[in-house]
């Protein structure tokens, strides 16, 4: 949990920079999204009770990991390009958690009232 607060000094105080898109902080914050939702879709492949939940969390983190990718994208590819692998990821998550709604939505419930949830959010 001290990680994100040592590279945001690190940033600051060690290489006197104002956090710019190409910074330790940004690669720390791609790096810890993109953990999240590679657990949350390991959590899915191994846990068919949990599995729909944990694509559409897994799908969340992965949405934001790829948002924050955006210079990348408009370097490379497009201005505004992130929105399409976002948009499709997005999709599929909830049409896969639409297939079984009542189990969706009971995981979904317990998810959210997990004390571990307050930590994650």
């Amino acid at each position: 949990m001290s990680l994100p607060i040592w590279v945001i000094r690190f940033d600051v105080l060690v290489l006197n920079n104002n956090i710019p898109e190409q910074s330790a902080t940004e690669y720390i914050e791609q790096l810890l999204l993109l953990g999240t939702a590679l657990c949350y879709t390991y959590i899915g492949w191994v846990s068919r009770y949990h599995r729909r939940v944990a694509v559409l969390v897994s799908a969340f983190f992965s949405c934001m990991f790829i948002r924050e990718l955006d210079s990348f994208f408009d370097q490379y590819i497009h201005n505004g390009f992130w929105v399409v692998p976002a948009l499709i990821i997005a999709i599929f998550a909830i049409g896969y958690s639409l297939t079984d709604r009542k189990n969706t939505l009971l995981n979904l419930e317990n998810f959210l009232n997990n004390n571990n949830f307050s930590l994650l959010f």
